[in-house]
């Protein structure tokens, strides 16, 4: 008679950091102004970073519906203020950003021995984000859209506890931003021109997660 594991068919939320250390991660930025682009690429290794939505950890949610298929997604949340001078503490004019982003997921979670799993999972994730520019005069919004794919290792450590291991691919759709250009000026102070701003973001990292 063939063993079943109860322990996995008994798990019903799935939930946990994702991206808690980034072993590997490249990125690939492209801004469009007018018919000039730009392109900049960054390749880092083995950093914890609550820097930009596309490296900062993100809290996971996830359902088992039925059988090996996973519902849910992850979000992240992060508020920074910035000074060109060394304050210790930033002026209130200082520019500050807020950013937010959703990241609906659709998976199997598939057994491969008795304590680790497959999860691969695809989904999309949306960001948004608002920089306050007291010293501009108005607020530059941001936005990004991308399609994801992420091939997810689980190994359970413990009853319940299990570590996340794998690599994960976002590529852009669309996304957009304002941004303060320097050296052009207008009667009421910088000028502040809409751009077209996408991201290309392969990383492998590993997180930890909880199943009830």
């Amino acid at each position: 008679t063939a063993r079943v594991d109860t322990t996995q068919a008994e798990e019903k939320w799935i939930f946990g950091v994702e991206r808690l250390v980034q072993l590997l991660e490249y990125s690939a930025t492209d801004i469009t102004l007018g018919s000039s682009t730009s392109s900049t690429t960054s390749l880092d290794a083995g950093t914890i970073d609550l820097g930009g939505f596309r490296e900062r950890s993100r809290l996971v949610l996830h359902r088992r519906v039925t059988g090996a298929l996973t519902l849910g997604g992850a979000a992240s949340a992060g508020f920074a203020r910035s000074t060109a001078t060394t304050d210790i503490v930033p002026s209130g004019r200082a520019p500050s950003t807020f950013e937010l982003s959703l990241s609906p997921r659709a998976g199997l979670l598939v057994p491969i021995t008795s304590f680790v799993d497959l999860w691969p999972r695809a989904g999309m994730t949306y960001a948004s984000s608002s920089s306050q520019r007291p010293d501009v005069g108005e607020d530059l919004p941001a936005y990004h859209l991308a399609a994801d794919v992420e091939v997810y290792a689980r190994v359970r450590l413990a009853h319940g506890v299990g570590l996340l291991f794998g690599p994960d691919l976002s590529a852009p759709l669309v996304g957009g931003s304002r941004l303060v250009v320097t050296g052009e000026r207008v009667a009421s102070g910088a000028k502040v021109r809409a751009i077209d701003l996408t991201y290309f973001y392969a990383s492998l990292s590993a997180g930890i997660v909880v199943a009830l």
